[in-house]
């Protein structure tokens, strides 16, 4: 089960009903345990972010910047991967979304840290790389 949480500080989502938003760590803690399958928390983007993860007791993260499209200046995820991978070390799955274009792409996301990373050009054809094998997965 995953979460994003790119975007959960914006204000309009709060007036939604129900409301959402940003959560505490007890709060994604609490929505870890509940679902009882390993969590992950995708939208991360800082040490800080990864480290509350793992501390709410997510099993994996996934460094995503939803593609640039939700904050204006927001670094790119290679920009931040390594620094996180560092940090977490292998208490947990490190995945990348986004700025991955390529092969290549996929390796350096690899030698940052990230454990796979997720190649999507349209909502219809998305491929997941990992450790340089590709698996095709259509949505319809």
């Amino acid at each position: 089960m995953a979460m994003d949480v790119d975007a959960a500080g914006l204000p309009f989502l709060k007036n939604l009903n129900p409301p959402a938003g940003s959560k505490t760590v007890e709060e994604l803690g609490e929505i870890a345990k509940i679902a009882g399958i390993p969590f992950i928390v995708k939208g991360v983007m800082t040490v800080r972010g990864a480290l509350k993860a793992k501390e709410a007791g997510a099993s994996a993260i996934v460094v995503s910047n939803h593609g640039g499209r939700v904050l204006d200046q927001c670094p790119a995820t290679a920009e931040v991967l390594e620094e996180i991978a560092r940090a977490v070390g292998d208490s947990m799955k490190i995945f990348v979304d986004g700025g991955i274009r390529s092969g290549v792409d996929v390796f350096k996301a690899l030698a940052l840290g990230s454990r796979c990373s997720h190649h999507c050009k349209t909502i219809c054809d998305c491929r997941l790389w990992r450790c340089g094998r590709r698996r095709k997965v259509l949505y319809r």
